[in-house]
């Protein structure tokens, strides 16, 4: 995504990354399936490396072919995300939250909160 209306007529934008009005939304019912299957093939790709079986268990995933360990691990991480993890975007003029239905649609659930004057829910709190 790189532009959505939201209905007050604000536009939201996402060209880059850092924005403080996106998240990522972990569904609870989602979770030990996203990091049991992280642990499990992280693990099991140390332990291809610790029996020089590197090759057999990198044609599970080709793309990661000539990686290094740490690229192998991003992309481990990042299938999951991109299978299980929504985007959530809040609107900077109405506060409303825009919640993308599952991670791979194109579908976003609008959410006003009771309280117009709280914003900014998405911004880190280690940056502030």
């Amino acid at each position: 995504m790189s532009k959505m209306g939201c209905t007050c007529g604000h536009s939201i934008i996402d060209r880059t990354d850092k924005i403080p009005y996106k998240g990522h939304l972990i569904k609870d019912q989602d979770k030990d399936v996203i990091f049991e299957g992280i642990a499990s093939d992280v693990s099991l790709y140390i332990e291809s490396l610790l029996t020089e079986n590197q090759e057999e268990w990198l044609k599970r995933f080709p793309w990661l072919q000539g990686k290094d360990h740490r690229a192998v691990v991003w992309g481990i991480i990042t299938q999951y995300y991109l299978k299980y993890i929504p985007h959530i975007y809040e609107c900077e003029n109405c506060g409303r939250l825009l919640i993308q239905e599952n991670a791979k649609s194109q579908k976003f659930l609008c959410y006003l909160p009771s309280n117009p004057e709280i914003k900014g829910v998405l911004r880190s709190d280690q940056l502030s």
